[in-house]
């Protein structure tokens, strides 16, 4: 009997964006391996590793564990493919955005982040676009998804 096994050439987070508390469970990230045709593809081997341990740590078997309010991303690789989910962890007690909201404000010290000097990360940006509303604060800043402006438009909107 001869096993053929797909070799992986996309490794992808069935959710990208995950909000926990420190007051919750460990949650595993599930992830999708597939090969050049679209076909599953297996994760053997999968290496986990988190931005921020002081924010959030991830097992051997990509179950990550809150420890701190902040944010950090989680990465999963196979084969040198990666991929990356945020995580944002929220103190215990905290609510959690919800989609139905028409706006929301995203604060703290994550543009302090050494990670993020300058410019946040594409996948801040896939997180904010989750978040469905019509107006975002970022610190002082508050853009408009339905801006007129063209590079407003374009640049916080995809």
């Amino acid at each position: 009997q001869v096993t053929v096994q797909q070799v992986v050439t996309s490794v992808r987070f069935t959710d990208p964006v995950v909000t926990i508390s420190i007051a919750d469970e460990p949650l595993v990230l599930e992830v999708i391996g597939e090969d050049a045709n679209g076909h599953p593809a297996s994760l053997d081997g999968i290496v986990w590793r988190s931005s921020d341990p002081d924010v959030s740590s991830v097992d051997s078997f990509g179950a990550v564990t809150a420890i701190s309010a902040g944010w950090a991303i989680v990465f999963a690789t196979v084969e040198q493919v990666e991929d990356s989910a945020i995580i944002h962890v929220v103190a215990a007690g905290f609510p959690v955005p919800v989609s139905e909201k028409r706006a929301i404000h995203l604060g703290g010290n994550w543009l302090g982040n050494r990670l993020w000097a300058g410019q946040p990360p594409e996948e801040f940006w896939r997180f904010v676009e989750s978040l469905n509303v019509n107006w975002v604060g970022i610190s002082v800043a508050l853009f408009y998804d339905e801006s007129t402006d063209p590079i407003v438009k374009r640049k916080y909107t995809g």
